[in-house]
């Protein structure tokens, strides 16, 4: 009951339910699973237009407790390229408005905190709840980039890698870029 032409995010299961975003007009699907091994079903909880619930062009949503965490894409309209939140139907919860717009992300969540890096390579550390955000801290590490959309990746030892189309970084989080 859904069509994307594109679809860069992975599908989220949370619970019983299956998430699935796209970008390109696509919006978003919430399926509910039932039934028993051999006789599953499923059924559409919700269907939504990108500027109406949770969708994504590039990054799959991440689940934070009771809600999830995404990244609005540019067709969404009045959210685009926001941070928002949403409830398990995909209904938003709240986004961070003009002033917080992210591109296509990266981001990547570590317990409460929200690591995310916008196109132009400045990264953003973000408290997320259900009630809302708050910046923590934000700081350029790539100077110049281009496309910043590659997937983050953090290390135990607090070594964050992240990319533009033609460099990647390695910064310490307790001390810049190396």
């Amino acid at each position: 009951p859904w069509s994307a032409n594109v679809v860069a995010p992975s599908p989220l299961v949370w619970n019983n339910r299956v998430i699935q975003s796209a970008g390109y007009g696509a919006g978003s699907i919430v399926l509910e699973i039932t039934g028993e091994s051999g006789s599953w079903q499923t059924s559409e909880i919700a269907k939504y237009a990108p500027s109406k619930g949770i969708a994504s062009e590039q990054q799959t949503p991440v689940l934070c407790g009771d809600f999830l965490i995404g990244i609005q894409p540019k067709d969404a309209g009045p959210l685009r390229e926001q941070l928002v939140a949403a409830d398990a139907s995909g209904q938003i919860l709240w986004a961070s408005g003009a002033q917080l717009r992210l591109g296509l992300g990266p981001y990547m969540l570590c317990g409460d905190r929200l690591l995310a890096l916008n196109d132009d390579g400045e990264l953003f550390l973000l408290r997320v709840a259900r009630e809302g955000w708050e910046l923590l801290d934000r700081r350029i590490i790539i100077e110049g980039a281009a496309d910043a959309w590659g997937p983050l990746a953090l290390t135990e030892t607090g070594i964050l890698l992240a990319r533009d189309e033609t460099r990647l970084v390695c910064y310490d989080l307790r001390g810049g870029v190396r």
